[in-house]
């Protein structure tokens, strides 16, 4: 089994029930949100890492979950998986480019 990352955003209706997914490989590749997500000024989008394992014949066996909350991941997906730390420097980098073009 292989496990695969995805960065997803997110799209909110009014009551918070999420209506649209974008889902990338890269965090930079979500530049189009970026000052919107890192901000914290809408919501009505939220970032998430997303962890699938599976292979390419059965597809996906297992989905967790890794809220941003307030510019940061948790140490843990929803399912207790640790979140690599590759991701956390992935997240730091893009909210210090982010504050030095402020």
């Amino acid at each position: 089994m292989k496990t695969f990352y995805e960065w997803d955003v997110e799209t909110l209706d009014a009551n918070g029930d999420v209506q649209d997914h974008d889902h990338e490989s890269k965090l930079k590749a979500h530049r189009q949100y970026g000052a919107a997500i890192l901000s914290g000024k809408r919501n009505d989008l939220r970032l998430v890492l997303v962890r699938d394992v599976g292979s390419d014949d059965d597809g996906v066996a297992e989905r967790a979950w890794a809220y941003v909350k307030d510019g940061k991941l948790p140490d843990e997906f929803d399912d207790g998986t640790p979140v690599p730390q590759r991701f956390h420097i992935e997240l730091n980098s893009a909210y210090k480019k982010k504050e030095t073009k402020q």
